[in-house]
């Protein structure tokens, strides 16, 4: 009986994943037409501008956090990585905006399923999450996609401390610590 549940679960992941795929790229185009805004373009002149450009990383990061405060730096940071793998290419911005949500997206699945134990639940839930503008608003800015990176790992890290209570392992909730921060 477990074996089924299980199985099953897993099918209707499977058959979850090209609708998550469809409805999150169906809104590519209409994304594309908005463009950077004004906080986009205000976050990665900060980039440009904070710090040494001496090939140190951590030199410009800790500039950054110290200038920009931790709340902010975060968003500079990534948009800053974006910069300089795409090069202004706001069409891959948006591309991989949607691909992270798609992963946040679909990281709801398992801890619904974990925590309630009820597939038909975690799949609309999956689904609810993946139409509502709370969700999908936020594509608006570019900055913003590093939120659905981090509502990815809250979610893997939830269910790792969801187990390490449920079979008592230590290994899981330090797992989950370090995944966290």
């Amino acid at each position: 009986m477990r074996t089924y549940y299980i199985n099953s679960g897993i099918k209707l992941f499977l058959i979850l994943i090209p609708i998550v795929f469809l409805i999150n790229f169906s809104i590519l185009n209409i994304i594309l037409k908005f463009g950077f805004t004004a906080d986009d373009w205000l976050l990665l002149f900060d980039y440009k501008t904070i710090g040494l450009n001496n090939g140190l990383f951590l030199d410009k990061f800790f500039t950054i956090i110290a200038e920009k405060g931790i709340y902010t730096a975060y968003q500079v940071l990534y948009i800053g990585f974006l910069e300089s793998i795409f090069k202004g290419n706001y069409t891959y911005y948006q591309i991989t905006n949607i691909i992270l949500k798609i992963l946040a997206t679909l990281s709801i699945y398992p801890l619904v399923l974990v925590i309630f134990k009820r597939k038909l639940l975690a799949f609309l839930t999956t689904i609810l999450y993946a139409i509502s503008y709370s969700s999908t608003g936020a594509l608006q800015f570019v900055v913003k996609g590093s939120d659905y990176l981090a509502i990815f790992f809250m979610n893997i890290c939830l269910i790792n401390y969801y187990y390490s209570f449920k079979f008592k392992k230590k290994v899981l909730l330090f797992t989950s610590a370090f995944l966290l921060f």
